[in-house]
């Protein structure tokens, strides 16, 4: 999942505006605020970002001003969020209103209700992508609130020096890092895992063309997944890699510090790479494995959703439909002010002007044009260690990449007959 970078805009502002108690334990879903008002609670995981909390808080403070027969309580979540969060579902005593990443899981097991009558007309200005996250059988679990992606993220001036251009498939990507390998620097940080890090077992896949699950069937079993794993391999395995690096691939210290040319990224770094490197940066998709493939790149973000066990689901559901639908100018503080994030729907997109332009515009349109769910509806963890131990066992235990992949690829079909078979939603 991604992840957000401080940013100070606003946070003293918000924090002298609004005064509410936020608690860390949950309550009861729906329980009595007093007289014959409604509390509901919406839970968020820890961001990191200042301002972040007190912004939400306001949200809730804004809602219940104009709603006074509703009481939102916010409550900050800190440490492990998701075991706290399944943990409290399956209890009994999780929130009314709670954001998530996209787990198909609770989905299926009945824990959150659907809010397809909530969207209205506002359903086509959201990304296609970022809904399709949380549908099943046609019924939308979520209502996404931001996305985020990776990129290629390389220095202008050093590729042009080189006589480079940007890497577009990847044999161009692993003759670049070897050309940029060179005074004691290499080419190209992916991450200190090598070639395991940042999504990239399954960027592999999606760059040879395939996809991993599709409507809720396993479908990367074949020779073009195997090609990409040996691919990755050679990459890896081309002495041009980075390894070692003070700060891991989701942090751009790397390359603004000039330890690399070239670095696998997130769109959260993009605001401080631009204010350490200026224009001398761009950004390009994962490349295509081949003529035959497709450059690709993973999104994914958080979601709001509310609890089928709720009290007063109807009340939550407006709550939600209110921030994360109608009301625009929250959603769209949400995507600029805690962090470089991509707004999930085109009405917001068009309203911010980095957006508008690169590499910003790249950001969004990797996203639209290449981009994959990072984990669908019939996502596991399971599946996706499968996936990082096949890619491993090739790159660096020299294993077999067609029967790595098919080891994966029994795994994942397993996992996704066991989540169909424990469904709730029949």
């Amino acid at each position: 999942m991604y992840k957000h970078t401080a940013k100070t805009l606003g946070a003293a502002a918000l924090a002298s505006a609004l005064a509410l108690t936020v608690g860390c334990s949950s309550g009861t879903p729906g329980a009595s605020g007093g007289d014959d008002q409604i509390e509901i609670t919406q839970w968020y995981h820890e961001y990191g970002a200042p301002g972040a909390k007190e912004a939400v808080q306001k949200f809730a403070a804004d809602y219940t001003k104009e709603n006074p027969k509703v009481k939102v309580k916010v409550v900050w979540v800190p440490g492990d969020y998701p075991a706290k969060l399944n943990s409290a579902l399956l209890s009994g005593t999780g929130p009314d209103v709670f954001e998530s990443s996209p787990v198909g899981e609770r989905i299926f097991a009945g824990q959150v209700a659907p809010l397809d009558d909530i969207y209205g007309d506002a359903k086509s200005d959201f990304l296609p992508n970022s809904i399709s996250s949380m549908t099943v059988d046609g019924h939308i679990y979520a209502v996404p609130m931001t996305d985020g992606t990776g990129m290629l993220y390389y220095r202008k001036s050093v590729l042009k020096d080189a006589g480079i251009e940007p890497p577009a498939t990847m044999d161009e990507l692993i003759s670049a890092a070897k050309k940029l390998t060179t005074g004691g620097k290499k080419g190209l940080f992916i991450g200190n895992d090598g070639c395991t890090s940042g999504q990239l077992p399954k960027i592999a896949i999606w760059s040879s063309g395939q996809e991993i699950i599709k409507d809720g069937s396993v479908v990367f079993d074949n020779d073009r997944a195997a090609k990409a794993y040996e691919k990755m391999a050679e990459l890896c395995n081309s002495d041009s890699l980075l390894l070692g690096a003070p700060a891991d691939w989701y942090d751009s210290s790397s390359f603004i510090d000039g330890l690399v040319p070239m670095q696998w990224g997130g769109q959260w770094t993009l605001d401080e790479v631009e204010e350490n490197l200026g224009d001398d940066f761009g950004v390009v998709p994962w490349p295509a494995l081949d003529a035959q493939g497709t450059p690709a790149t993973w999104y994914g973000g958080w979601h709001q959703q509310v609890s089928s066990k709720s009290k007063n689901i109807q009340a939550a559901k407006d709550f939600v439909q209110w921030l994360w639908i109608k009301n625009t100018d929250a959603q769209k503080k949400w995507a600029t002010d805690f962090g470089s994030t991509a707004p999930v729907r085109e009405s917001i997109v068009a309203e911010i002007p980095a957006l508008t332009k690169s590499p910003g515009k790249d950001f969004m349109d990797a996203i639209k044009n290449y981009g994959h769910l990072e984990s669908g509806v019939y996502w596991s963890t399971a599946t996706e260690t499968a996936l990082g131990d096949a890619l491993n066992n090739v790159v660096k235990n020299g294993a077999d990449a067609r029967a790595e992949i098919s080891k994966a690829a029994a795994k994942a079909t397993s996992e996704v007959e066991r989540i169909k078979a424990d469904s709730k939603l029949k």
